[in-house]
Formats: C-alpha cells, structure tokens, sequence
C-alpha cells in the first residue's frame, strides 16, 4: 500500500513502510527524471497509469515496484498481508529483517547480515556472531528497545535460525 498526498504543489508519493530502500522524502507523482532525496536519487517511469519506482544504486537504476493509482480495497490488503505474515513458506515468518534510514547512510539486516550503505555507495557488511549481538544491534542501531524476556527469547530463537541462514 502506498500513500498519496495532494497538495497545493501536487501530488506526491509519501511511502514509508517499503523496507530497505525507502524513499527518505515525498516524490511528485507527476515529475518524470530523476528526484533527489536526503539519501540517493529516485525516479518513477512509466507509461499511461503504470508507474516504476526505481532507485539509482551503484551507478545503475534499480526497480523496486510498480504501481497504479486506483484505489484498493481493504480485503485485497488483508489477504495480501495475510499471507506474507502466516504462510510458512513465507520470507517474512521465516526471515529477521529490519531496515532504518538516518540522515547519512542506510542500516539493513537480514538474520545476521548486518549492512550500512552510504549515499556515496561505500557498503559496509558484517556477520553477526550469534543471536545476543544482533539483539544488541537491533537496540543500539535499529532503536528497537527489547524487555529482558524478549531478548532473551530472540537471540535464543536467532540461535536456531542459524544453521539455515549460513551461506
């Protein structure tokens, strides 16, 4: 799902759950070319209702979806959104993801592959040990405060993961 805002400006894609690569600032709708943000630069293409957004990375342009701009209606989310978060094949029950924008770089993790990219590019990766150090990264790094009962219970629970998560 997306956010549109129209003001007297325009209209303007506000979406701020995508994940990694979220835009860090409204784009205008109706601009075609490229649109800075405080962290990399964006552009929609496309054609007649049809829109792509797509992020310049490491010298390329990079999809990161497409979209329309009719209304949905609240049972196509839920099913959607159902899905990914139940299905036990899903990425999203059996995956840790989390994702942060701050103003000069961009933090991501994915079970214990820990990234921070900067806007020049210059990515930085790191492998967590074990299940304590991502809960100490998800707190310092991500502001995700945890009670002692659920970090514990996470790092335990990281622990499992690992085998599966080793490439």
């Amino acid at each position: 799902m997306l956010l549109r805002v129209d003001l007297s400006e325009g209209s303007f894609l506000v979406d701020v759950g995508f994940g990694g690569a979220t835009p860090t600032s409204p784009l205008a709708l109706d601009i075609d070319g490229e649109q800075p943000t405080t962290l990399e630069l964006f552009r929609l293409v496309g054609a007649d209702n049809d829109r792509e957004l797509q992020i310049r990375q490491d010298g390329l342009w990079l999809a990161l979806y497409r979209f329309t701009p009719e209304p949905q209606h609240s049972v196509d989310l839920e099913l959607a959104n159902w899905f990914v978060s139940t299905h036990p094949e899903s990425t999203f029950v059996n995956r840790l993801m989390a994702a942060r924008p701050t103003s000069d770089r961009r933090h991501g993790l994915i079970d214990r592959d820990y990234s921070v990219r900067a806007p020049n590019g210059a990515l930085k990766e790191e492998r967590l040990t074990d299940g304590m150090a991502v809960v100490e990264l998800l707190e310092r790094e991500f502001l995700l405060p945890l009670t002692t009962a659920d970090r514990g219970a996470a790092a335990s629970r990281l622990d499992a993961l690992a085998p599966s998560t080793n490439r």
